[in-house]
C-alpha cells in the first residue's frame, strides 16, 4: 500500500508538470489530476504486467520498443476513465507517456 501511494504521488507531480508544458495533454482541475494519478498507478500496477507478459514475443522482436506502445495504451485507458483529462490522440499519448517516463526517472529516488 505504501509503495502504491508513493508511486501515485510521483505520477501526480509528473502529470501536473507535463500537463502545463505539453499542449497535447490536458488536465482540467485538481480533482481530475488526483484521480488520474491514482487510476494510472493502479492500471500500471495491475494491467500493464499482464499485457507485458502477453506481448512478450512482440516486445522481444522489437527489442523492447513495444513496451512504449503498452505505456501509451495504459495512458489512454486511464485518461478515458477520468473526466477532465484529455489526450489529443495516439501520438500525443505516446509523447505524453515518454515525458511521464522521463520525469518519473528524474523525480523518483534511486534504489
Amino acid at each position: 500500500m505504501k509503495h502504491w501511494f508513493y508511486r501515485s504521488i510521483i505520477y501526480l507531480v509528473s502529470i501536473a508538470l507535463i500537463s502545463h508544458l505539453y499542449a497535447g495533454f490536458y488536465v482540467s482541475n485538481l480533482l481530475s489530476l488526483i484521480g488520474f494519478a491514482f487510476i494510472l498507478t493502479t492500471v500500471n500496477l495491475i494491467i500493464k504486467p499482464i499485457l507485458l507478459l502477453l506481448t512478450l514475443p512482440l516486445t522481444i522482436l522489437t527489442l523492447g520498443l513495444f513496451g512504449l506502445v503498452i505505456n501509451t495504451w495504459m495512458l489512454m485507458l486511464a485518461s478515458s476513465t477520468v473526466q477532465g483529462v484529455h489526450v489529443d490522440g495516439f501520438v500525443s499519448a505516446f509523447v505524453t507517456s515518454l515525458l511521464i517516463t522521463l520525469v518519473n526517472a528524474l523525480i523518483a529516488p534511486k534504489k
